[in-house]
């Protein structure tokens, strides 16, 4: 097989993969919450089959009737409490973005800027090349010398979104402020760390994968 051809072949497979990583809403059988904090994008927090789920998703219409999109992510109360403990962070580096905007200092392309993982697979991650911040479902595709690669689900929020979003976290919180006390995955396996590299949760691409931590 042609150098070509085999490349090829290792990009087809992984967006096979990647395709499969797709997440797609859970319906609901009750909504707690569900306001919108921009044209069409929601933060819904919903219960379906006794868990818990915040979504921050795009909807379209059809025949008149709402549905979720493919864009957007879903977090558990856990995934939300690490998402929450990361604000702080993440506004300063937007804003020292900012600034590096203002003096017109030269944007880096490639990796994020900051990188976090959320728990399943999902993270938070900021970048030079765009100011804002982006929610995502991350996977492993099966290639040598390759970490971890975005999928197509998730949703990415302009600055103007994402003050937005966080608007609506602290109604939600304000609303039920359970959430505020939610424990991370990571911190239930009572230092076990056998359990931990075992976690899907909290290690989704295996203990070997460091990029996911």
């Amino acid at each position: 097989m042609s150098k070509g051809s085999k490349k090829g072949s290792l990009k087809r497979s992984a967006e096979a993969i990647e395709d499969e990583t797709v997440e797609l809403q859970p319906p609901s059988d009750a909504i707690h919450f569900k306001e919108e904090f921009a044209p069409g994008r929601f933060l819904v927090y919903s219960h379906f089959n006794g868990q818990e789920f915040i979504h921050i998703r795009e909807f379209g219409y059809m025949g008149g009737r709402e549905y979720p999109t493919k864009k957007g992510v879903s977090l558990t109360p856990g995934r939300l409490r690490a998402l929450q403990r990361r604000i702080e962070t993440v506004d300063n580096l937007l804003s020292q973005l900012e600034t590096n905007v203002s003096y017109a200092v030269p944007v880096a392309r490639g990796e994020p800027l900051y990188k976090e993982h959320l728990g399943g697979a999902v993270f938070v991650t900021v970048s030079e090349q765009y100011h804002g911040v982006d929610l995502r479902r991350y996977f492993q595709p099966p290639v040598q010398n390759i970490l971890t690669l975005p999928t197509k689900s998730g949703i990415y929020l302009p600055l103007t979104q994402w003050s937005a979003l966080k608007e609506k976290l602290n109604k939600l919180f304000a609303i039920h402020p359970e959430l505020k006390d939610a424990a991370e995955c990571h911190t239930t396996h009572g230092g076990n760390q056998m359990e931990f590299f075992t976690c899907r949760e909290c290690t989704p691409f295996g203990y070997d994968e460091v990029d996911c931590l």
